[in-house]
């Protein structure tokens, strides 16, 4: 298992170039904003399906075959998948969480209105890890390129029933 955790960060090297460009994006909208939320949540989500992209160097050029020539069971490689997506994820959202604290204490923002956002971002962290749980098994089903077809397809659910979910709420009178 630490071999796969390794070989997956060596992977993201290849990419932390656009993990360094994004990350400064989000601590550039941290900066002009007073909202937590988004940015932190965006993050978490491009870093996660960053490691989630993983797969896809791991299906290139027959490297299931060559990777499953190791003492590694199919158990294994699915756990240490889900292991780093989530371990990943949750890194992004704590790391810009606390820029953002830091960021909206220097400019003067109070405790109270820092801490309710951070709890605000905080009910994020499950949608991500469920986004993660949703991801992975499609994208270790079937292949990286025809998972996508599949991501869309839910994704498009989920904002159908999500619009007739507020649909329903705005319609109550509270």
């Amino acid at each position: 298992m630490k071999g796969l955790i390794i070989k997956d960060i060596k992977l993201l090297k290849n990419m932390i170039l656009f993990l360094g460009i994004f990350a400064g994006v989000a601590i550039l909208m941290l900066i002009r904003g007073s909202n937590l939320i988004f940015p932190c949540t965006i993050f978490a989500l491009i870093t996660s399906y960053t490691a989630i992209a993983t797969i896809s160097y791991d299906e290139y050029d027959r490297g299931y075959a060559t990777i499953f020539t190791l003492p590694i069971t199919r158990k294994d490689y699915v756990l240490e998948k889900y292991l780093f997506t989530l371990t990943l994820g949750a890194a992004a959202f704590f790391l810009l969480a606390i820029c953002a604290m830091f960021i909206m204490s220097f400019e003067g923002q109070s405790l109270d209105y820092i801490f309710e956002q951070f709890s605000f971002a905080l009910v994020m962290l499950p949608i991500i890890i469920i986004f993660e749980a949703l991801i992975l098994p499609f994208k270790l089903k079937f292949s990286a390129e025809k998972s996508t077809i599949v991501l869309f397809i839910i994704i498009g659910t989920f904002l159908f029933f999500g619009r007739l979910f507020f649909a329903q709420v705005a319609d109550l009178d509270l």
